[in-house]
């Protein structure tokens, strides 16, 4: 029996790429005559917040001003929610706890969540950088939201994870979690299908998730 749904952050509820691409285009031009392409972006994406930002912008300033460049500039590229990723989590929270992973750090998730229009009260926990050390596809990256869960007395048989990459899907299997995944990120149908995931355990909108989950077998 399903009891939790456990979600990825960027690019799964959020609009990441969308928004937080365009923002780093735009600091690295303003504050440093750069021209960042999307190939330089996604050489870089996915991995923690800290050296994926340094990495992008090849050390050209100390990481703390590069952020602080970056905060300033991204008030101009609100995040906006994944079409179908509000009414999902209102549907969710009726009837399962909900928690959610990022690594990036609270202060940064906590504003993207609500400028998506995100009720930070649906979350039971929302995971972030100040949590853990590890990273996916690293299953210990799951433990302090586990640890959580595992006080309301759920298994990880007893959750879902939804996410939008091949880091997701393999972190989860090695927890021993269900996984759906969406394709809202950088990895298409084909390439979940090609690594493992069940073409029935992938969705292209949030919207259907909890018809899914409500007829999980």
């Amino acid at each position: 029996m399903i009891k939790a749904i456990f979600f990825d952050i960027d690019d799964t509820l959020v609009q990441t790429i969308q928004c937080k691409w365009d923002a780093i285009k735009a600091t690295a031009k303003k504050y440093y005559n750069l021209e960042i392409t999307d190939e330089q972006i996604k050489k870089y994406w996915g991995i923690p917040f800290q050296p994926m930002l340094s990495g992008i912008f090849s050390e050209i300033d100390t990481y703390d001003a590069i952020l602080k460049h970056y905060i300033e500039t991204s008030k101009n590229f609100p995040m906006k929610a994944h079409s179908g990723a509000t009414e999902a989590i209102n549907l969710l929270k009726k009837h399962y706890l909900i928690a959610a992973l990022t690594s990036s750090s609270k202060s940064l998730i906590f504003k993207d969540l609500q400028d998506a229009k995100f009720n930070l009260k649906d979350f039971y926990f929302i995971q972030t950088s100040e949590d853990t050390s590890f990273h996916k596809p690293d299953p210990k990256v799951f433990i302090p939201v586990e640890e959580k869960l595992e006080k309301k007395g759920i298994a990880p048989k007893d959750i879902v994870y939804v996410g939008d990459g091949l880091r997701d899907f393999t972190a989860a299997k090695k927890a021993g979690f269900h996984f759906i995944a969406v394709t809202t990120g950088l990895t298409s149908r084909e390439e979940l299908e090609k690594e493992g995931v069940k073409p029935a355990h992938i969705v292209d909108n949030l919207s259907k998730l909890p018809k899914m989950v409500k007829y999980w077998t």
